[in-house]
């Protein structure tokens, strides 16, 4: 235990896939009255993220994190509840990740676990972020956008002060590909090309600059193509 407590406290962590872990849990200090019962919790947590890490069954994972879910949800003593947000609200993302890779069809269930993790920390960016990314993914690019544009219009350098180990990548500059996607999907051409110039020459998404350079050349040509179709109406 102590061990996992010591690798949790460097920072924002994948664990494996679609397992991850985005605050500390390290960072609440265990109280002598109630401590048997905080390692019970951090332990069924811990439980869920090895049975992924084991590469065992994804049912088995959902329903471990989902029994670490219900044993915080019955604690009855709130200021002690609260005490496991951070664990909560890792739950709540990694079941809306777990069920993605489960089932593609699945918008309500992670609506529904977002909008949980959402009313835990509003201040966040991940379940923006990742319901944009699945909204992209199923090409319901409206929602895509309405999301992913509260990710962007979100500092990193504000939550950090609060959330010191949270996801860097769901905020800012970070979420304008996932933007760049939808905004092109949607024909928001100048949007998009807005949102390419921000990163094309960032050195975080230098191996994404062909790319990039190759998708103003596709709206150059689609916005031509608009300009004649309108010409020959």
């Amino acid at each position: 235990m102590s061990d996992f407590l010591q690798y949790i406290n460097t920072g924002y962590k994948s664990i494996c896939e679609n397992v991850y872990i985005f605050d500390t849990i390290a960072t609440q200090s265990l109280v002598n009255t109630n401590a048997s019962e905080q390692y019970k919790i951090i332990n069924c947590y811990y439980k869920a993220v090895n049975l992924k890490k084991e590469k065992k069954l994804i049912s088995d994972t959902i329903y471990a994190f989902n029994e670490c879910v219900e044993y915080i949800e019955n604690i009855t003593d709130n200021n002690f509840k609260q005490r496991f947000n951070n664990i909560l609200y890792e739950c709540y993302i990694n079941l809306a990740l777990l069920n993605t890779q489960a089932n593609d069809t699945c918008k309500e269930l992670l609506k529904k676990y977002y909008k949980l993790a959402n009313n835990i920390f509003p201040e966040r960016s991940e379940p923006y972020f990742y319901y944009g990314i699945y909204c992209n993914k199923i090409e319901h690019y409206e929602d895509a956008y309405d999301n992913l544009i509260i990710s962007k219009n979100k500092s990193h350098n504000d939550i950090k002060i609060l959330h010191p180990t949270s996801q860097y990548t769901a905020y800012g500059l970070y979420t304008n590909t996932e933007l760049i996607h939808c905004c092109f999907k949607l024909k928001r051409f100048d949007e998009t090309i807005s949102y390419i110039t921000e990163i094309i020459n960032h050195p975080d998404f230098r191996n994404s600059q062909q790319q990039l350079l190759s998708l103003i050349q596709n709206i150059n040509q689609s916005k031509m193509n608009e300009r004649s179709m309108y010409v020959l109406d």
